[in-house]
């Protein structure tokens, strides 16, 4: 069995300008923070986040748009 990281599709295009990993959480409550670059060209953000302590339970943000009529967003909350 060969493993395939599951990132090489998305890190080889041309669309996306960034792409991070997140710090993990090792309980089931908490908060983390990462950064991510962004340009003129690149404002959408999507994401996937596994929910602890299920190994199948995800959450997921698609093409989030972070610059509105040529401003970018300073502070967002998704609920």
């Amino acid at each position: 069995m060969e493993l395939v990281d599951p990132t090489h599709n998305i890190r080889n295009n041309d669309n996306i300008f960034d792409s991070f990993d997140g710090p993990t959480l090792l309980a089931g409550e908490g908060s983390a923070t990462t950064k991510a670059f962004l340009d003129s060209n690149h404002t959408l953000v999507s994401l996937v986040s596994r929910m602890t302590p299920s190994p199948d339970w995800f959450i997921g943000l698609d093409s989030f748009e972070l610059c509105i009529e040529g401003q970018w967003i300073d502070t967002v909350t998704v609920e």
